[in-house]
């Protein structure tokens, strides 16, 4: 299972970025995600789109 965690400062002083997609928002499309892979009978550890 992968650890997805992160601390967008470094990109928000250096870049200037902002996200804009909120937390919950994130999480739904992750499921949204997980649920069309699992739908089309793929594994979600073994998907090859995710580096």
């Amino acid at each position: 299972m992968d650890l997805l965690c992160a601390d967008p400062k470094k990109s928000r002083v250096q870049l200037g970025w902002e996200s804009t997609v909120g937390f919950e928002e994130l999480v739904a499309m992750m499921v949204e995600a997980d649920v069309r892979l699992l739908s089309d009978g793929g594994d979600p550890e073994q998907d090859s789109s995710w580096p």
